[in-house]
């Protein structure tokens, strides 16, 4: 399994355990997504996004 880290910090403690990475906003959906389109994506965990929402 290869994973793909997304963070606009491009010094994301989570990136160390990703095998690539994309350096964009995660509240930013068109940005985020014309990444992804680039790899070959069979799942997507976006527990960590739900996690941001509700500190808000």
């Amino acid at each position: 399994i290869e994973t793909v880290g997304t963070d606009m910090n491009p010094d994301a403690p989570a990136f160390q355990f990703a095998d690539d990475k994309i350096i964009a906003s995660t509240r930013d959906a068109e940005e985020t997504w014309e990444e992804v389109k680039k790899y070959r994506i069979t799942l997507i965990v976006y527990q960590v996004l739900r996690k941001i929402d509700e500190r808000e």
